[in-house]
């Protein structure tokens, strides 16, 4: 995707002012303030590891307290990852000199607005190369 590829969106519909490109494999939205070539460029690259390993992922979600969190449901792990939806890519931080303390280049979240599990938002942050965290989180 190229600058051209995105569109520019209000709060009101996202927590802050985003740059948004949509497929039909996921959404993706920068945060206005690195909105940039670089980041263009990194956000390729996360989306391409999505694809590829969306199923890993999947799976990793549901070892950090996904499977735990439906466990009530009886559902099964098939069951929960057909039924993700489409997830939102949310890059949000990217270091500066300002905060060149940070251990990673990169913060991002992926965020599962759409599954048909409950009424529960579910994300899990990621740094860098999409390095998930080992934790899951549940709003709602």
């Amino acid at each position: 995707m190229k600058k051209e590829d995105f569109r520019y969106e209000f709060p009101e519909k996202f927590l802050e002012e985003v740059y948004v490109f949509e497929n039909n494999d996921y959404l993706l939205t920068i945060s206005e303030d690195i909105y940039n070539d670089e980041t263009i460029e990194y956000a390729n690259n996360i989306c391409e590891k999505y694809i590829e390993n969306k199923n890993d992922i999947l799976n990793h979600m549901l070892d950090s307290g996904l499977r735990e969190a439906y466990q009530r449901f009886n559902y099964t792990d098939e069951f929960i990852k057909e039924n993700m939806g489409k997830p939102q890519i949310q890059i949000s931080m990217k270091k500066t000199d300002a905060n060149s303390n940070w251990k990673f280049d990169y913060f991002g979240t992926l965020v599962f607005l759409e599954h048909k599990l409950d009424e529960h938002i579910i994300d899990i942050e990621f740094t860098d190369e999409l390095k998930l965290e080992d934790y899951i989180s549940m709003d709602g």
